[in-house]
């Protein structure tokens, strides 16, 4: 919230300054929201591409054995287990050891898991999943203004950003 206290010039270079920054926080999230479709095209790009490799080699048709138990750290601040997996290698199965992630915020890791699909089975990577809102967003909070000659009053709003 920017508030003027100055009269004249000066408040017209606020709300000026103002405008500058709302547009400058809208440009930010209209490219971050580009980085991200790019990103998701680009895997649904893979995804493609590994569905057609898949179509020409015939996949395993019998089920993954059982995941190991691996040893780990029980907790590590910052960080998440990622559990280790089968993958198929040709004709039969090779384990992966898991790891540790570093955590993003406002997302909760997916486990990878092995599907049955027309009778062979289908390995469906693990992600990032975005931990959507608990609640409602508080009501709106009652905000005074007059009408300025010159300004144009833009309403309060609450934003979702990273969980948050």
């Amino acid at each position: 919230m920017i508030l003027t206290l100055a009269v004249g010039a000066g408040t017209l270079a606020t709300t000026q300054l103002a405008r500058a920054e709302h547009e400058h926080e809208r440009q930010h999230e209209r490219e971050k929201e580009r980085h991200e479709e790019r990103h998701e095209e680009r895997r649904e790009e893979r995804h493609e591409e590994h569905r057609e490799a898949g179509r020409e080699r015939r996949g395993p048709r019998v089920a993954p054995p059982r995941a190991r138990e691996e040893r780990h750290e029980a907790f590590r601040k910052g960080y998440t287990w990622v559990g280790g997996r089968h993958e198929w290698r040709g004709d039969h199965y090779e384990w992966m050891g898991g790891g540790w992630q570093a955590e993003r915020r406002g997302r909760r890791w997916r486990e990878a898991r092995w599907e049955q699909r027309d009778g062979e089975y289908v390995y469906v990577d693990g992600g990032w999943d975005v931990i959507p809102p608990a609640a409602a967003p508080p009501s709106l909070r009652e905000e005074r203004w007059e009408a300025r000659r010159g300004y144009v009053w833009l309403r309060g709003r609450w934003d979702w950003r990273d969980g948050e």
